[in-house]
């Protein structure tokens, strides 16, 4: 496990900083736990710490590469295509509070690139008001291998937004659909077997702007999942 989480009482003034190379010194291949709470870490950070070795393995780089070398290699198309050489064992990653990182499409797709066998994302009080959704929707519709997601401080959350990401259904269906015990095959979409994130057993969403009512609706249309809201 690798735990560089902050202590959210510090003021800004005495938070340690966080570079690619003090996560590089913690992060290596066996590890399956990468926890970064309240860090100031963002996008570029992240993957560049998950992608400078191997790159280095690709392009031929030695090891004692001039700093300005490196730079011209860093940029976020020398990226592209590749496994990072860290990340495969990597099974959970907890980013909650992690206010520099940006949200959005491209963030989902280096978590899908980067992290195969992820099962565990914490995500909580991340993000803006238009970054948030979008974010959750591309997580929703292409990392079908979560168990785990926590949302929790997440204020951009609502409740049609979390019904048409983990039921299928559109935000215009919903305002006509007659909630009650209805099964998840009886609604728009089909089975359980073709709704997003299917493999999803825990959904945490603490300090969220959802109902009770919504909560009840989705459990009950999905009994393999479980919502915590306290």
């Amino acid at each position: 496990m690798c735990d560089l989480r902050c202590d959210p009482s510090l003021s800004q003034e005495d938070l340690p900083v966080l570079t690619v190379e003090l996560l590089r010194v913690f992060v290596h291949s066996e590890i399956e736990t990468l926890n970064l709470v309240f860090s100031d870490v963002n996008n570029r950070m992240l993957f560049e710490c998950l992608s400078l070795e191997r790159l280095k393995d690709e392009v031929g780089v030695e090891q004692t590469a001039e700093c300005e070398e490196w730079e011209d290699l860093a940029d976020e198309s020398s990226f592209s295509g590749l496994i990072p050489y860290h990340a495969g064992s990597i099974r959970t990653l907890d980013l909650s509070y992690c206010h520099s990182l940006e949200g959005g499409v491209k963030l989902v797709a280096q978590f899908v690139e980067s992290f195969p066998k992820l099962t565990r994302l914490s995500i909580a009080g991340c993000f803006s008001s238009v970054a948030g959704p979008e974010t959750f929707s591309a997580i929703a519709h292409s990392m079908p291998t979560l168990k785990y997601l926590d949302l929790s401080g997440c204020f951009w959350l609502n409740d049609s937004l979390l019904r048409s990401h983990l039921l299928a259904i559109s935000p215009s269906a919903l305002e006509v659909y007659e909630w009650g015990d209805a099964a998840a095959e009886d609604l728009e979409g089909g089975t359980p077997t073709e709704l997003p994130l299917p493999n999803l057993e825990r959904l945490t969403l603490r300090m969220c702007s959802v109902s009770s009512r919504t909560v009840s609706y989705i459990m009950s249309c999905r009994p393999q999942l479980t919502i915590i809201t306290s």
